[in-house]
């Protein structure tokens, strides 16, 4: 195990009315993007601010390249970093969640980054929020691996705040673990992070969450979120699948009201998931998923498009996505396309 600990001020004065924020970053394989979320961390507008990065057993050169950043970076805030044998990310967050002192507390992944201003922001906006509100969320950025931007995450999930229990339960819309910030109290409440799930350990939070209280929208960009061929969604789909069933198995035993609903909510999961594999060109397992859940509801659209569109199979699906992705490129160049 590895520590490394900076000497910046913990917290402001006690005539300061901003409470003390923790952020998180858990990091593992990530020296590629790692330094970029650490700096947007201590770039940010907001004083009472502690961070805590928790390198969990990376392979690569991450945990040197941590240490040297934060000892050339000399933060002003107190910044705890710590390199240790892996445990999976729930079990990381729920440490950090021990170790940090703040009353709210945000997890930021080790390949995304803040914009300016998100902690304020939301650290405003959940404190002038009654306690019946545990969290504050923002839209964001989707960017690509170079940090192009392609899109928000609002174009398309319908974001909303307030209680959202049943949106949720339904598979309508999560917000997004690494746009929010969250009351500690609330989260310790719930117990934090069930550390039996790996990937979606935050979509078992957040159905765990909003049963007992609100959450708080703020519609505007606060983080920019990274896609790319390494995120842990796209690359350990039999895994999601897994623990997003048993996610949802536990929610209808535990909350009785949603029975009547358990067919369209089996039914959208398989669907959510066959877009999944469709995403990843596997065409055979999405129509399985589609047919799934196309047997559970008939009436489930998205199950439909994830069908037609799975038939065509991967070769033409790639070919597709190949030219709509150099039209939108040229377009962007401001090429002139041929529509002949």
């Amino acid at each position: 195990m590895r520590k490394w600990r900076g000497r910046g001020r913990t917290h402001v004065s006690p005539e300061s009315a901003q409470p003390l924020v923790t952020v998180v970053i858990p990091s593992y394989n990530y020296e590629r993007f790692v330094t970029e979320a650490i700096d947007s961390v201590l770039s940010q507008d907001y004083d009472n601010l502690e961070l805590i990065v928790i390198d969990d057993g990376s392979t690569d050169g991450s945990v040197r390249t941590i240490s040297d950043y934060l000892e050339a970076r000399s933060p002003k805030v107190n910044v705890q970093f710590e390199a240790r044998a892996n445990r999976g990310r729930s079990a990381t967050l729920n440490a950090a969640l021990a170790q940090g002192k703040g009353s709210y507390v945000s997890f930021l992944d080790a390949d995304d980054v803040l914009e300016p201003g998100m902690v304020r922001s939301l650290a405003t906006a959940l404190d002038t929020a009654g306690p019946k509100t545990a969290a504050a969320f923002g839209d964001g950025w989707v960017i690509d691996t170079g940090g192009q931007i392609r899109g928000q995450l609002s174009d398309t999930a319908p974001l909303r705040g307030g209680n959202v229990f049943e949106d949720m339960a339904r598979l309508r819309f999560f917000p997004l673990l690494q746009s929010a910030l969250i009351r500690r109290q609330a989260l310790e409440r719930i117990g934090g992070f069930n550390e039996h799930f790996k990937l979606i350990d935050d979509w078992d939070m957040w159905l765990r969450l909003t049963p007992r209280y609100e959450i708080l929208y703020v519609p505007a960009p606060l983080i920019r979120y990274r896609i790319h061929p390494n995120n842990r969604s796209s690359t350990q789909l039999e895994l999601f699948r897994d623990e997003a069933r048993t996610i949802v198995a536990e929610l209808l035993a535990r909350e009785p009201d949603l029975k009547p609903h358990a067919r369209s909510i089996r039914a959208q999961l398989e669907a959510r998931q066959g877009a999944l594999y469709y995403n990843a060109l596997r065409t055979r397992e999405a129509r399985a998923h589609a047919v799934s859940a196309l047997r559970l509801s008939p009436v489930n659209h998205l199950a439909w498009t994830v069908l037609l569109r799975s038939i065509l199979g991967p070769t033409l699906v790639g070919r597709m996505r190949t030219w709509r992705r150099g039209r939108r490129e040229s377009v962007d160049r401001g090429v002139k396309v041929d529509r002949r």
